[in-house]
């Protein structure tokens, strides 16, 4: 962590593997991550503001990536990668790590936003053609908002997206 004026550097995360994807809670309290330990387990962990209190929230047996915090701080969205096929879904778990539940089941799926309500998110899949959609988590429906017209094989991704500050657009 560093000062906006660049003084102050201090490490606020350091462990046994590379940390990725950072994502600070609403409150400015915790700080959620991606740890990529070796070449068999990556994990999402937090942490204090501090650097206090380091938690493992997801199974290591999981290829868990990407975490992101609801508005109200209470549950953390993330994307698991699974290698034999290769694709990865969305999950969803309060941000104690319990209640973990799979809320995608292929195509491939990653999280780039929580609704400002909570009440979805904004996805990306990826296929032929990479394609983006809400998804309601209180019913599971997927809106399609957008599909490319090229396809992947010609450089045409999403890379990331969000929503806009004002309501309904």
């Amino acid at each position: 962590m560093v000062n906006i004026d660049g003084t102050g550097k201090q490490p606020l995360i350091s462990g046994p593997g590379r940390e990725l994807d950072p994502s600070w809670s609403p409150d400015g309290s915790q700080l959620s991550f991606q740890r990529i330990e070796g070449t068999e387990s990556s994990a999402i962990y937090v942490t204090n503001s501090d650097s206090s209190g380091e938690k493992r929230l997801t199974d290591p047996s999981i290829w868990a990536l990407s975490p992101a915090w609801s508005p109200d701080g209470e549950s953390i969205a993330f994307s698991v990668l699974d290698r034999a096929p290769t694709t990865t879904d969305v999950y969803v778990m309060k941000a104690d790590g319990t209640g973990v539940r799979q809320l995608t089941d292929g195509p491939p799926a990653s999280v780039f936003a929580w609704s400002p309500d909570a009440s979805k998110l904004l996805i990306g899949r990826y296929g032929t053609r990479h394609s983006l959609h809400t998804l309601d988590l209180g019913t599971g429906n997927v809106k399609d908002l957008y599909t490319a017209e090229e396809p992947q094989s010609k450089g045409v991704y999403i890379k990331d997206a969000g929503w806009s500050p004002t309501p309904g657009k």
